[in-house]
């Protein structure tokens, strides 16, 4: 069997011209950009501080100082930052906090008013208990019972 003839391909796009060639009919395209304020929104009320060690907040019945009890989340991780915060009613004297709640954050002065009143309603009390539960419960007790009742 012969191969039929075949037609070169054609290239892609046609080739550029060179320098001091101008070609004619050719529309070169401007690109117009918006305004700056087109694609921007409104910046959150967020704290200009973002390292201060305290804030005091209002809610549940009065006036709450709140600290960073502890932190998580790391970059290189790509895990989410979260806070740790402690309540302590104002004028407490730097006693330990009697409330706690994990918020989404880096910082204390990052989060918000309404961040920390939020947080405020769903805190609770700290665990009071030092003992650690342990993994597996049921080996401390002598292995999970049988479904009929017996060991």
């Amino acid at each position: 069997m012969s191969e039929p003839s075949r037609q070169k391909p054609l290239p892609a796009r046609p080739a550029s011209p060179g320098t001091g060639e101008v070609r004619q009919g050719t529309v070169t395209p401007t690109v117009v950009a918006p305004p700056p304020e087109a694609h921007t929104l409104p910046a959150p009320a967020v704290r200009t501080e973002p390292d201060v060690s305290e804030v005091r907040v209002s809610g549940r019945g009065g006036a709450w100082t709140v600290g960073v009890l502890g932190r998580s989340g790391r970059v290189a991780a790509r895990s989410a930052p979260l806070l740790l915060l402690g309540f302590s009613p104002e004028g407490a004297g730097g006693a330990a906090p009697t409330l706690e709640a994990t918020v989404a954050g880096r910082a204390l002065g990052e989060l918000s008013d309404d961040v920390l009143q939020a947080a405020l309603t769903r805190a609770v009390a700290p665990p009071t208990g030092t003992r650690r539960r342990p993994f597996f419960e049921d080996v401390d007790q002598g292995g999970r019972p049988s479904p009929d009742g017996g060991s």
